[in-house]
């Protein structure tokens, strides 16, 4: 990025139209926006024109989109998860959870979307085929946050005052292990689906091995950790917290680069 100015920008014409969610492709070239009031948009760089858009009638709170932008995934407060493609607003699937959808992910290369939501139910999905490969019900607390990447699915779950970590196998919907920790406010797996980072209200950033249901290592703020996002690569890690900071790390410690 050589400049902080942008290349274009785009306002909406209603005050409850503001953006809940978005998510950009890796090569940069198309990103996916999700608003208040159930639309979902769909950009691409040349300019601030939406190639689509489409209401879902349910606020929008999640999205992602693989890393050359043909796909994209929409999670819905009107119980639904969506796949789009780049081309227009006709969805590939749509699909009922049965409770609000919170949190949707979908593989750099398309080959997988996991969603999540409300009702402690966990699903994912193979490729653009609208029938699950499996269907998990046993979490505990709401699904807050989930990652998948080719071999597996990391789950954040809250339960109000508690949580749990969750690592599953893209090929089973039984657990590979689990964690309990605070209530969990965000995860993301790396691409190689090896390690992956989770940011709880109990204050701390964990990091994970697939491996091992201990953490690799774990750092304390001094309050809620709300958001954290790992390289594609496993190298870095970053989080924001409710203490007004945000931490930056090599993944191979726990002491922050600043």
């Amino acid at each position: 990025v050589s400049t902080n100015v942008p290349i274009w920008s785009y306002v909406t014409d209603s005050s409850d139209d503001y953006v809940t969610a978005t998510a950009i492709s890796s090569d940069g070239n198309f990103s996916v926006v999700g608003y208040k009031d159930g639309k979902v948009r769909f950009f691409g760089k040349a300019n601030n024109t939406p190639i689509w858009s489409y209401s879902t009638g349910g606020e929008i709170f999640s999205v992602d989109i693989t890393s050359d932008g043909n796909h994209a995934v929409v999670g819905s407060k009107n119980e639904k998860a969506y796949l789009f493609t780049k081309t227009n607003n006709s969805f590939v699937w749509r699909y009922d959870l049965g409770d609000d959808v919170y949190s949707v992910s979908i593989t750099d290369n398309g080959s997988y979307v996991a969603i999540g939501g409300k009702n402690n139910k966990l699903v994912l999905f193979e490729g653009t085929d609208s029938s699950p490969s499996w269907t998990s019900e046993t979490l505990e607390g709401d699904i807050v946050s989930v990652s998948v990447e080719s071999s597996y699915v990391a789950v954040g779950t809250d339960g109000g005052s508690w949580g749990y970590v969750y690592l599953f196998g893209t090929g089973s919907s039984d657990p590979v292990w689990s964690d309990d920790i605070g209530a969990v406010t965000e995860v993301m797996m790396d691409s190689d689906s090896t390690n992956f980072v989770v940011g709880s209200e109990d204050y701390n950033v964990y990091y994970y091995s697939v491996s091992s249901s201990s953490p690799v290592w774990t750092f304390g703020s001094d309050n809620k950790i709300l958001s954290v996002s790992i390289s594609s690569n496993g190298g870095f890690i970053s989080a924001g917290s409710q203490d007004d900071k945000v931490y930056f790390f090599n993944s191979s410690s726990s002491t922050p680069l600043w």
